[in-house]
């Protein structure tokens, strides 16, 4: 697999220093090669057939010193310092999404190139979900920005892996794919979240998630139940928000990310309970977080 990116970025958390390096094709001077590469490691079984065991995920980062040496300089001092780094990029229709810091190195045969630069970032996995329900490698390039994650419970503890949840109760992983959660306590917000690192302001990002059934328990007066998509900066400090109502069906909203914008805090589940006493259940399912206003149900 060897995939285009229009846009890597780079961010170390420590100092809120933010790398975005774009793609251009051009072959011109200051043009810069950014791609993701898959490799796997095959083992032959019994009947012949072949299993990929493990895959190995690089992103190469190319370009020549001349066109922006502050750039190169900067990289290079990452290469040497072996410094921790959240990563992300996007291509036309989709996201490369990653769990996780990663360091960068040199690619072999540029060490010393006076004219041009190559660094990469490698990381190794089992091909397939691990216990903690992401993918081996960390790394992968999907359509749904929450695919990295299998939707599933692969940890056991009722909860799908990869999500936070805030005064939510009683949570379950069924058979058929739903969760299901409860919201006990009058007078507080409730969320059902995952914060992605996708720092590309002027993106529009879109989250749709489908909605099985909702029960109000005896006592509840007023409720505000909505799923939606938050901005928030290096600080997670908030920036703004795009939300609609949480109803049966498949509810989704439309986000276009502001300046700024360092992570997006996906919302699947945002309930406000504003008086009486008792629960409110809601059993959701196939939740995704897509470019150009996609919708479908996307669990790769």
């Amino acid at each position: 697999m060897l995939s285009n990116l229009i846009e890597l970025a780079l961010y170390e958390p420590v100092n809120h220093e933010l790398t975005r390096i774009a793609n251009m094709l051009s072959g011109g001077q200051g043009a810069t090669a950014t791609v993701l590469k898959r490799d796997y490691n095959e083992s032959q079984v019994l009947d012949a057939q072949t299993l990929r065991v493990m895959a190995t995920d690089t992103i190469e980062m190319g370009g020549l010193r001349s066109s922006d040496p502050t750039l190169h300089t900067r990289l290079m001092g990452y290469v040497e310092n072996q410094t921790p780094l959240l990563v992300a990029g996007r291509t036309l229709d989709g996201f490369l999404i990653t769990s996780g810091n990663f360091v960068l190195s040199m690619s072999p045969g540029f060490q010393g190139n006076p004219m041009s630069w190559r660094i990469k970032i490698t990381s190794e996995g089992l091909h397939g979900y691990g216990d903690d329900g992401c993918y081996g490698t960390r790394i992968d390039m999907v359509k749904n920005a929450l695919a990295l994650f299998k939707w599933a419970d692969n940890s056991g503890d009722g909860i799908a892996d990869g999500y936070n949840l805030t005064n939510l109760k009683n949570p379950s992983f069924t058979g058929n794919d739903q969760q299901q959660i409860t919201h006990y306590n009058s007078d507080t917000r409730a969320t059902m979240d995952r914060v992605i690192f996708f720092p590309f302001p002027s993106v529009t990002v879109t989250i749709a998630i489908s909605a099985d059934s909702i029960s109000t328990g005896a006592g509840i007066t007023g409720y505000t139940d909505e799923v939606g998509v938050e901005a928030e900066d290096g600080y997670s400090t908030f920036l703004g928000s795009s939300k609609t109502g949480l109803a049966i069906g498949r509810p989704y909203t439309s986000y276009k990310l502001p300046n700024n914008t360092i992570y997006v805090r996906c919302l699947l589940v945002d309930s406000t309970r504003n008086a009486g006493s008792g629960e409110r259940v809601f059993t959701v399912r196939d939740p995704s977080v897509q470019l150009k206003g996609g919708t479908a149900i996307t669990n790769y």
